[in-house]
């Protein structure tokens, strides 16, 4: 990323972390920001990109960001990193994302 986009990364995740008022924006838990330290919490949020960047979806867009509890993010029916009806490996045959 060059500086400018690291800028526009940060002011997206700040903004979404005020729209959310630091809680999960699908299951509503309290979150809290990652320090460095903390990484191994639950209750850590993730601004996760609601269209993937690998589909057009942009980062540094705060419309198109959500902010989620670890549980939301990577695991359940609606977490963002988990395999979807419509998701197909790279290479396979088949839409690889759609909304």
């Amino acid at each position: 990323m060059t500086k400018r986009q690291t800028a526009a990364r940060a002011a997206c995740v700040e903004a979404v972390w005020q729209r959310a008022h630091a809680c999960c924006e699908r299951c509503g838990l309290p979150v809290v920001l990652y320090d460095g330290t903390n990484g191994w919490r639950s209750d850590v949020g993730h601004v996760d990109e609601i269209r993937p960047r690998s589909q057009g979806g942009s980062a540094t867009d705060d419309t198109n960001c959500r902010l989620l509890c670890n549980a939301c993010h990577f695991s359940g029916p609606s977490g963002a990193h988990r395999a979807t009806p419509n998701w197909r490996p790279r290479g396979a045959a088949g839409k690889v994302w759609e909304p």
